[in-house]
């Protein structure tokens, strides 16, 4: 049970101080629509106030900012205007100390040629294609137009269908 025979006892570890990083956030790389989270392990005298960063500027919950105040930043739904550089700043009573910088890298089909309009006659075939990011290779764009449904088929890159008096709106990505 411990005491002066045995020479074990209970001992409390204080630490006073600035606050220290001893784990620092990760880099990630995250496909579009994903979950991102970073994570950081410090120590000092508490309360520690965590403070997440991106390019300069204070993040806050809100949006898919989750845990701006916390040890643990979790980004949902990233997308690629979410890539860059987070890192996060922990301070105490007795100073602050800012973590290194993780990376966020997303892989986001972006369309890099859009689709022309055009003007077609009735029953006359159309073919619509557009150019994608090679990260997603089985990526299908569905085009739909306003008002009016599609008929025909959505492949990577292209739509083929019949032109028809009900189809003769604008189509649009």
């Amino acid at each position: 049970m411990g005491g002066d025979g045995d020479s074990s006892g209970w001992f409390v570890e204080t630490v006073i101080g600035s606050p220290a990083i001893y784990t620092q956030p990760a880099s990630v790389t995250n496909n579009a629509d994903t979950t991102a989270a970073f994570t950081v392990s410090a120590f000092g005298s508490g309360p520690l106030n965590y403070q997440w960063r991106k390019a300069e500027g204070n993040l806050a919950d809100g949006g898919n900012v989750t845990g701006a105040a916390t040890a643990s930043l979790t980004l949902s739904n990233v997308l690629r205007s979410d890539a860059g550089g987070y890192l996060v700043v922990i301070s105490n009573t007795y100073g602050s100390v800012a973590s290194a910088v993780a990376m966020l890298s997303v892989i986001d089909p972006a369309i890099n040629v859009q689709p022309a309009s055009q003007t077609n006659h009735l029953a006359q075939e159309d073919k619509l294609t557009s150019s994608s990011d090679e990260a997603f290779p089985t990526l299908v764009r569905q085009f739909v137009p306003r008002l009016a449904r599609v008929s025909g088929t959505a492949t990577a890159g292209k739509v083929v269908r019949v032109c028809t008096q009900q189809n003769q709106f604008p189509i649009r990505r």
